[in-house]
């Protein structure tokens, strides 16, 4: 496949200015802040719902025990899986090679490594949350409705089936004799082949420091492309977007004004990107456009399993 997949100059762009992120995870996000230690973490919108389990591992103490590694979350996170999900486009294959140092990968992700140590340094922040987002279980489900029916679909979409690691989180710069690499589950690979939402790269790393302005990126490049398919506006209230993207961020008047604050950066990195604040939410203007166009990307045959989330994107 090589990079036919991802737009090229011929749109303005190159493949090192595009990112993309699966669509599925577009509609309901990663946890914005640790979860702590509960047994499952839960996001919904709509009639869509993302649980999250935290995965296990070896005790690196006492391998006769397993202990619970936590919670993917956060901006490194979600850069993490935005890289997965194009370097994953790029290339065509499930199998990532992520180089033989951890500072190697934290340069691709658009972190620069720094020579602080200890568990709050960013080589450390980068090789944890890969690790919990690789062992973590993410199911992805939705209620159905029709006429008098109703169901339940629900699928399993963990990011990787297997992985190697063979990094010094103490020294970012220190080369290992292999690489390391991971495996994309079967699921996670079809669901990044069906239509992912391409967003800038430049303006990616604009809001890195901000979980929410991230999600909100992702978000109005959703409804800029659905303005654009349907040619008229959309109205959508604060109540929902909190639902939506800020559960976990307190009070709902404290949302509002740090979803506003993101929103405002985001149109000013993305001028194509027409929003409207008004009473009680925000209005997405019918001339608005997203800044990469999809019609770039080459088209993908939907996997099934995939299918009903999807449809919910094309309304």
């Amino acid at each position: 496949m090589g990079d036919k997949t991802l737009p090229t100059k011929s749109s303005g762009l190159t493949k090192d200015d595009i990112a993309l992120m699966v669509r599925e995870l577009v509609l309901v996000t990663l946890p914005h802040k640790d979860p702590g230690a509960v047994p499952e973490w839960v996001r919904r919108n709509g009639n869509i719902t993302l649980a999250i389990q935290p995965g296990y591992k070896d005790d690196p103490q006492d391998n006769r025990r397993r202990v619970c590694i936590g919670y993917p979350y956060g901006s490194t996170a979600r850069l993490i899986l935005y890289w997965l999900v194009t370097e994953t486009r790029r290339t065509g294959e499930p199998m990532l090679v992520l180089g033989k140092s951890l500072a190697d990968f934290m340069r691709k992700l658009g972190i620069t490594p720094d020579d602080s140590t200890g568990k709050r340094s960013s080589a450390n922040s980068v090789h944890r949350q890969l690790e919990r987002l690789i062992y973590a279980r993410i199911t992805i489900a939705k209620e159905l409705a029709e006429g008098a029916w109703n169901g339940h679909f629900d699928f399993d979409l963990p990011v990787a089936k297997a992985c190697f690691l063979w990094w010094d989180a103490r020294d970012e710069e220190h080369k290992a004799l292999w690489e390391s690499f991971i495996i994309l589950n079967d699921d996670f690979f079809k669901a990044i082949l069906t239509h992912p939402v391409p967003v800038k790269m430049m303006t990616l790393l604009a809001l890195k420091k901000s979980p929410l302005g991230l999600d909100l990126y992702a978000w109005a490049t959703m409804e800029s492309y659905k303005a654009q398919h349907h040619r008229k506006g959309r109205f959508v209230a604060w109540l929902l977007l909190h639902d939506q993207f800020g559960t976990e961020l307190g009070r709902h008047q404290d949302f509002v004004r740090n979803a506003k604050r993101e929103l405002q950066k985001i149109m000013c990195n993305c001028p194509t990107i027409k929003l409207a604040f008004e009473r009680g939410g925000v209005q997405v203007l019918a001339g608005s456009l997203p800044d990469v166009s999809t019609r770039s990307l080459s088209a993908k045959k939907i996997c099934p399993a995939c299918q009903p989330i999807v449809a919910v994107c094309e309304r």
